[in-house]
């Protein structure tokens, strides 16, 4: 791979693949996309929590002189259980640099929110896109979310403002990497093999979020502090495509009953079976569902009509942090 590609895959999973050789058990691979995406269910929705985490807990009314809205840029990343994610990594053959307990997982998008009326609210809005980079490594990502905050308190020059708001946030995401070479995978005393195959890594996820905020500002800087549950559904896996041969005592292109082989060996196992395109790849999609409790928090720089925020975020299903920066125009 090319230095650039190598970068960014270290930044989404940290995972360089060489030529390969080596020969795996297909339950290995199997146990790997389940440990993904286990991992993914915890990390996925906390990471669609980024963004829209402005520092005022209400902003005002749009109606009225002047009207309140705002927009920016908000740049940031979470953190995902490195341990989480080895064994698909060895079984594919990558490596998971020594030394990291977590691996980050960025995040970015732009971001508007706007004023309420009659009733004191406000509502928000975000979203960001990355598209293919190229064919021969394929690098997408989607995000779009968006909240409605009722302010409980409105604040004054006592109180602070305290606001309730609920959001939904959808994310999606996917890598492809060429790997050149054969792969083999051992079916017991057989042997299924993938000639240069191209590996694709896909995950999504939906969220609810219901939050609680808090701030307070003071001259030129606004502390603010807030809690989230969130419910995601999630899914994450694999997608294989390749010229598939299998030897039980002589290599011929994989055939129904070596399907049947394989799935039963992996079923024995305790593990999800593969779905099988042919003989020309497979596939594994793992969905998970899981409740997540977070706290977020930080600072905000009031220069005139810009606000900059810094957040930081605390996942409490998986003990791991975020942080984020970003940057608007607010009235």
């Amino acid at each position: 791979m090319k230095n650039g590609k190598i970068l960014v895959l270290a930044l989404i999973f940290v995972l360089v693949t060489g030529a390969l050789f080596a020969q795996n058990p297909i339950t290995e691979l199997q146990k790997g996309v389940e440990d993904f995406s286990s991992a993914m269910a915890k990390a996925l929705p906390f990471n669609s929590t980024m963004g829209l985490n402005w520092s005022d807990a209400y902003i005002g009314q749009i109606v009225g002189v002047p009207p309140h809205f705002g927009v920016g840029l908000f740049l940031g990343s979470t953190l995902l259980d490195s341990g989480d994610i080895e064994t698909l990594a060895h079984a594919m053959n990558a490596n998971v640099p020594g030394g990291f307990s977590k691996l980050p997982y960025p995040g970015f998008g732009a971001e508007g929110r706007v004023g309420g009326f009659l009733l004191p609210f406000d509502a928000g809005i975000k979203i960001a896109a990355l598209p293919s980079l190229s064919d021969d490594f394929d690098l997408h990502h989607f995000m779009l979310g968006g909240d409605i905050r009722y302010a409980i308190l409105k604040g004054n020059a006592a109180l602070p403002k305290l606001s309730l708001g609920v959001g939904f946030n959808y994310m999606s995401g996917g890598m492809g990497i060429d790997i050149p070479g054969t792969q083999s995978y051992s079916v017991g005393g057989d042997t299924l093999t993938l000639a240069s195959p191209k590996a694709e890594f896909t995950w999504q996820t939906l969220t609810l979020d219901i939050k609680a905020q808090v701030s307070k500002s003071f001259a030129i800087v606004t502390p603010y502090l807030g809690a989230g549950l969130t419910h995601g559904w999630s899914e994450a896996g694999y997608e294989i495509t390749s010229n598939l041969t299998y030897n039980n005592g002589s290599p011929h292109p994989l055939a129904d009953s070596d399907k049947t082989t394989i799935n039963d060996a992996l079923k024995g196992a305790g593990l999800e079976p593969i779905d099988f395109d042919g003989a020309s790849g497979f596939s594994s999609i793992i969905k998970n569902t899981q409740w997540g409790f977070r706290l977020f928090g930080g600072l905000a720089f009031n220069l005139a009509l810009i606000k900059i925020d810094l957040s930081g975020l605390y996942n409490f299903n998986d003990q791991s942090f975020g942080l984020t920066l970003g940057t608007r125009f607010q009235l």
